[in-house]
């Protein structure tokens, strides 16, 4: 009898267990869900914050970068609008064309207008992180690491 007492015990004791735990998960299935639907919410929220927040820096950067266009346009349509530019690379073109580069017509053409469309070059912000700039009026040219550790003629 005690056996059969014991054993109603035990199931009493493991059906309370069952039942506790039953309610537990069904009581919690309400909160659970709440908590995933905030989560899910406000993943949501910040996704579409960092995506306006993307957008909007890109958009600032490419009016940066079309200013920044815009003016080097303008500057470069004033400087071949600038008569003694175009003197000066009509004079070029005519050396180079008859003489090529090693002419006296070309390096006299040079000596002469080099400091004006150097001092061009500064004013405009037309300057490189390699060195002197190389006028050319050659459609191709080759530049190496050497054209910009010389100093310019």
């Amino acid at each position: 009898m005690r056996r059969l007492f014991r054993s109603l015990i035990r199931r009493e004791r493991g059906l309370a267990v069952e039942v506790a735990t039953g309610a537990l998960l069904v009581g919690s299935l309400p909160l659970m869900l709440v908590v995933w639907l905030l989560f899910h919410a406000a993943e949501q929220t910040l996704t579409a914050q960092v995506e306006h927040d993307i957008s909007a820096v890109a958009d600032q950067k490419m009016a940066q970068i079309e200013g920044f266009a815009r003016d080097r346009l303008r500057e470069a349509s004033a400087l071949a609008y600038t008569p003694s530019i175009v003197q000066a690379l009509q004079r070029y073109a005519a050396a180079y064309k008859v003489n090529r580069l090693d002419s006296a017509d070309y390096l006299d053409a040079d000596k002469e207008y080099r400091h004006l469309l150097t001092r061009y070059a500064d004013s405009f912000g037309a300057t490189t992180n390699w060195g002197p700039i190389c006028w050319t009026v050659a459609r191709h040219i080759r530049i190496s690491p050497k054209s910009f550790s010389a100093a310019a003629p």
